[in-house]
């Protein structure tokens, strides 16, 4: 996320949660390969992240758990 005292900005995940990325740019991705990601500053509707699912989700306590890497 970046320092706070500097200008901060939102990984994949917090993007995803605030709605400003979705599914037309977030590529999920089960299989393997390679795959090409653009700027979050694009304009253009192109990949802006690659998520992964996970086959076994992490645990994190009482706070849920992690279903997902993102690149």
């Amino acid at each position: 996320m970046g320092l706070r005292s500097q200008a901060s900005h939102p990984n994949a995940v917090t993007n995803e949660q605030l709605g400003w990325l979705d599914e037309t740019t977030i590529r999920t991705v089960q299989e393997n390969g390679s795959f090409s990601m653009k700027t979050y500053e694009s304009q253009t509707v192109n990949t802006k992240a690659i998520k992964i699912p996970l086959a076994n989700p992490i645990p994190l306590g009482t706070s849920g758990q992690i279903d997902a890497l993102y690149l």
